[in-house]
């Protein structure tokens, strides 16, 4: 049986994944000239590394969604976000381009499976009546440039 509270709590966890996705995949292009710099390589091969995250990304959405769609979603969703740390730790620690461009590639799947679970895991997070309203909640805040004051503004508004 579901709360007849909203689960706020629960929407911040997958407002703060929906963050560290948006995070894992524009970050390195604020810092071109170091990565460049690290990986010994022109800033526009840096540059591809944004671009094969997110055509991992999207690729991978469907066809991962479909394998994983029999699984319990926190498990999943759990190993999606331990996937961004392992891999991203890959990415900062790696001085080889190939390796960086790998860890990439598998972040984009990650972020492609991210992505395909938000909007139903906070659905089911709620009753029926309440899935509109955390659906568009959060997605007002995923779609947009996440910030820390994003939640309690949309908490305000709903």
């Amino acid at each position: 049986m579901l709360p007849d509270t909203f689960p706020w709590w629960g929407l911040l966890a997958l407002t703060t994944a929906a963050f560290t996705d948006v995070v894992t995949d524009l970050l390195p292009a604020g810092l071109l000239p170091q990565m460049s710099s690290s990986l010994h390589v022109p800033e526009a091969r840096v540059g591809l590394l944004v671009s094969a995250f997110a055509i991992a990304s999207a690729l991978a959405a469907i066809p991962v969604t479909a394998v994983l769609r029999g699984l319990p979603r926190r498990p999943v969703l759990i190993g999606v976000l331990a996937g961004f740390a392992l891999l991203n730790a890959v990415t900062a620690m790696s001085g080889w381009y190939p390796l960086t461009f790998a860890a990439r590639l598998l972040a984009g799947v990650m972020g492609g499976t991210l992505w395909s679970m938000l909007a139903g895991y906070a659905a089911r997070m709620v009753p029926a009546r309440q899935r509109g309203r955390a659906i568009e909640g959060g997605a007002r805040q995923w779609q947009s440039k996440p910030s820390p004051t994003a939640f309690t503004r949309s908490r305000r508004t709903l």
